[in-house]
């Protein structure tokens, strides 16, 4: 059934809000996916706080506009369209779909977009293989604390050695 244009208005709307949004998003092609892998997919996109819609190419394209991204080439994507928005977690979205990717061969990655420039397939991999920001900043305070705890572990040798020699006149 085709759906009215008051509808479509309300779909643009809907997509041009999450495009906004979203702080990044990735284009999949969905094809060859049954309805159990497609609800498996859409519970680990909501574990990490992405969401993941199915639209027409002609809707997409205009809320794409509408939203300040009008240098994406839908029309090259072939097969469905499904976009995936990262709404708290810029990697997310890369990290879940490539995951899902690897299991699910079917699905393919078309590209994204990563602070309004349009990336492309090989790029989202890359990013996705990047470790997380917690785990950066845990690597960077362990950086920053080596010196400190290698020093700690110097001086307080000294400490033992000392403890030792007396300990050993002692007996």
């Amino acid at each position: 059934m085709a759906k009215t244009k008051e509808q479509k208005e309300k779909i643009v709307k809907q997509f041009t809000t999450e495009l906004t949004t979203a702080k990044s998003l990735l284009f999949v092609d969905y094809y060859g996916l049954n309805v159990g892998e497609v609800d498996e997919f859409r519970k680990l996109l909501k574990e990490k706080a992405c969401k993941y819609i199915v639209g027409k190419k002609t809707l997409l394209k205009r809320s794409l506009d509408n939203a300040g991204l009008k240098n994406i080439d839908i029309d090259s994507m072939q097969g469905g369209l499904g976009v995936v928005f990262g709404k708290d977690d810029e990697m997310a979205p890369a990290k879940v779909v490539s995951q899902f990717v690897k299991k699910h061969k079917q699905m393919k990655i078309h590209g994204g977009v990563f602070n309004t420039e349009f990336i492309d397939a090989n790029t989202v991999k890359i990013l996705a293989e990047l470790p997380s920001q917690q785990e950066l900043r845990a690597q960077v305070v362990g950086v920053i604390k080596a010196p400190v705890s290698n020093l700690v572990h110097v001086l307080g040798g000294n400490i033992r050695s000392l403890v030792q020699v007396l300990s050993a006149i002692g007996k």
